[in-house]
């Protein structure tokens, strides 16, 4: 497990996502994605990203990034990214000896747990605990710690996907791109997905 402490600057967002597959042809029709093929999938997450995240924003991606396992072609997307920083956590698809060239000081790569406290002036401190699986449980749940995942590609307008009947807290969330039209999350929206969420929470 791995432990950050992440203060926010003024005017800087953190935004979460995962689930983007870059090159994989088949999540487009298993998940139905509204792409041609893994190219314009590839050209359209890159564009979505960077009309949502600046160039001082902080991006988590939970899980199963790439597709491929060339470290060219990784380097090659990672670098079109903005943001100052990126935490990638692995996913069942990842293989961070793949990343042996990426160079770049944004890029942080990630254990398989992290938890992450986030502080910022005015605004109250989060405790997030982040996998690319949705955890049965975790520490201070019941005191207001969100947990974050992917892997189950929900989405929002139909309750399709895989492992749909999991008893899951109100307190998390999937930020897979399936779930949020194939761009990243901020924390504020999530925040907002949480309260609702426990108003109905049996």
């Amino acid at each position: 497990m791995q432990r950050l402490h992440i203060e926010l600057k003024p005017n800087q967002k953190i935004w979460y996502t995962s689930d983007l597959h870059f090159g994989h042809r088949n999540v487009i029709r298993f998940c139905e994605r509204p792409f041609e093929n893994e190219k314009e999938m590839g050209k359209a997450l890159i564009e979505n990203w960077n009309e949502t995240v600046g160039d001082n924003d902080i991006v988590f991606v939970i899980g199963d990034t790439f597709w491929f396992n060339d470290s060219h072609s990784i380097k090659k997307v990672l670098k079109q990214f903005k943001g100052a920083d990126i935490y990638i956590i692995p996913g069942n698809h990842d293989d961070f000896k793949s990343y042996h060239r990426v160079d770049d000081p944004r890029i942080h790569l990630c254990e398989d747990v992290v938890v992450c406290w986030i502080t910022q002036e005015g605004q109250k401190k989060r405790e997030i605990w982040m996998s690319h699986y949705p955890m049965m449980t975790w520490p201070h749940r019941e005191n207001g710690a969100y947990q974050f995942f992917g892997h189950i590609h929900s989405k929002q307008n139909a309750r399709t996907g895989v492992d749909q009947d999991l008893p899951l807290h109100y307190n998390q969330l999937d930020v897979g791109c399936d779930y949020w039209d194939y761009h990243p999350v901020d924390l504020e929206t999530l925040e907002n997905k949480i309260e609702e969420n426990k108003l109905n929470f049996i």
